[in-house]
């Protein structure tokens, strides 16, 4: 450890022993102080008086630190006696509030510097939170043991667990200033000082919980991580892509490239359109390399910020999601380019034709039931069967080595010499996948990971009969169907769909997209996107 990571001066800021580590302390209370420990990269606090352990604090669950200065509450008086009062002669010391020494000086003209820790540790075995998914908890006891590796795959959703210290009375504050400057840079690393945010809201998405979502779980994390945001709660199907475009230079209304992220609170569909309006300025390669993307799920299936938390075995929650964001980590994450007859898109997600285009679009008609559309829709789908012939192109990983990943224009044959594989048959099912769900619940593509270069196709052919294909549908929660004999998975850096029966949807990320034939190319690493600190 480096004293310029971990300067011995912080070591030096004397704070008073909390009640909540000490319930049967005098009312003289003993002093601390923070401690980092470079190998488990968490905080200690160390009591002054014994050298004992109070607390740890991993450093990755910690979003922010601040100081705030807090006026003494005046003490209630008796009738007939001023409130600020104090008898000279009065031989019983003050009631002293929390952890705050005994002190003969009127409470009305005391204030005291507190030192706040915000941090958001996953629920322990054992332990729950009825609240926990609103930002809130009851108090925790302080943990005074590591997190295992074996226990680290058991916790549960992170749950607001902050630490609030009072500063014990001194002249120089800069060595307090060098103690929280040093907890968020650690705890934060390579983030800047005040990053900005354009957080867009979609209200109405899944079940319109956004904007509640955003004031009630999103905006204080933003806050303690001390990030600055500006806000769009979108109201129809143009508003994201109003904001998106390049804005004139006397405009009020600032540019999404002076932003250093944009977030979603809403479906995957408000990223889908966020994507499609940076594709259409004339600054998309760089604003694409330059700016991170924030998904906080708040649609019917989240299957991006889904596949990001299951990347660290991270739980699924909205302060789960926004825990990602005030973090300040992020991953690379791939993304494709599509190409239909008259049109071009990018993705993120999936692309489907066939059953899973028809049960997903199709199911439009009943979505105010909500996720439960998937299944209904799905069983009348595995009853009718249908059976979709398409010609499939695609070209292996292997093949890339030597050769582009890009395809051919769509008006142009498949090379016969570049390394394509071309096959003609009956599916029943067509789902390429650049990430491993699909949806909050839809565990797809297990072989997925969000930064492969490649992707995964999930094909079922016509032989597939209905109970089976009955058990693949069911096998999707778990990831159970990658097993099944009559399921395969095509490994590719580009693929061409040719549909030869008409009848299905094109499906890219959840939206229709023109029908006909349709083609791929992955675009590895092309945007950074909030994740949790680890991703395996």
């Amino acid at each position: 450890m480096t004293a310029k990571e971990w300067p011995k001066v912080a070591e030096s800021v004397k704070l008073l022993v909390p009640r909540e580590y000490d319930p049967y302390q005098s009312s003289k209370p003993g002093t601390c102080f923070v401690r980092f420990d470079s190998e488990h990269r968490s905080f200690l606090i160390i009591s002054e008086e014994s050298g004992e352990t109070l607390d740890i604090i991993d450093s990755n669950d910690i979003i922010g630190a601040a100081v705030d200065v807090e006026m003494s509450k005046p003490a209630k008086s008796s009738p007939g006696r001023a409130a600020s009062s104090v008898s000279a002669t009065s031989t019983s010391p003050r009631q002293r509030d929390d952890n705050e020494p005994e002190s003969d000086i009127p409470v009305d003209t005391q204030g005291s510097a507190i030192l706040k820790i915000y941090a958001y540790p996953r629920l322990r075995p054992g332990e729950k939170s009825m609240l926990s998914s609103c930002g809130y908890s009851p108090k925790r006891k302080p943990i005074t043991e590591y997190t295992s590796k074996d226990d680290a795959a058991q916790l549960g959703s992170r749950c607001a667990h902050h630490r609030r210290f009072k500063v014990s009375p001194a002249e120089d504050l800069s060595s307090l200033s060098t103690l929280v400057s040093s907890i968020r840079r650690i705890s934060r690393p390579g983030c800047g000082e005040q990053e900005k945010l354009l957080v867009m809201v979609n209200p109405v998405s899944g079940t319109k919980q956004g904007t509640k979502i955003f004031r009630e779980i999103a905006v204080p994390l933003f806050e303690e991580a001390g990030l600055d945001y500006d806000f769009l709660i979108t109201t129809g199907s143009r508003d994201v892509a109003e904001r998106v475009k390049e804005q004139p230079k006397d405009s009020e209304t600032p540019d999404l490239s002076t932003y250093d992220a944009f977030i979603t609170i809403g479906g995957d569909g408000l990223i889908h359109e966020s994507l499609q309006a940076i594709r259409t300025r004339s600054d998309s390669k760089a604003l694409l390399s330059k700016l991170k993307l924030g998904a906080i799920g708040a649609g019917t299936s989240n299957g991006l910020a889904k596949s990001v938390a299951h990347a660290s075995n991270e739980q699924d929650s909205a302060l789960d999601y926004a825990f990602f964001v005030a973090k300040g980590n992020t991953v690379k994450l791939d993304l494709s380019e599509y190409e239909t007859t008259s049109a071009t898109y990018l993705s993120f997600l999936t692309f489907t034709w066939s059953m899973i285009a028809d049960i997903d679009i199709g199911s439009e008609v009943i979505r105010f039931i909500g996720s439960l559309r998937f299944d209904l829709w799905g069983a009348l789908c595995v009853v009718t069967l249908k059976k979709y012939r398409a010609r499939f192109s695609y070209l292996p990983p292997s093949a890339n080595r030597t050769n582009s990943s890009k395809c051919p224009p769509l008006s142009d044959p498949i090379p016969s010499d570049g390394g394509w594989v071309t096959c003609e048959d009956d599916f029943v099912l067509f789902w390429a996948s650049q990430v491993s769900h699909a949806a909050e619940g839809k565990y797809s593509s297990p072989k997925s990971k969000i930064d492969d270069g490649v992707f995964q196709i999930f094909i079922v052919r016509g032989t597939v009969s209905r109970f089976r294909m009955a058990l693949i549908l069911l096998g999707l929660d778990g990831g159970g169907h990658a097993n099944m004999p009559e399921v395969e998975f095509v490994e590719c850096t580009a693929y061409r769909l040719e549909p030869i029966t008409p009848g299905s949807f094109n499906d890219l990320d959840g939206e229709v997209i023109e029908s006909g034939p349709v083609q791929g190319s992955v675009l590895p690493s092309a945007i950074s996107v909030y994740g949790p600190p680890t991703i395996v």
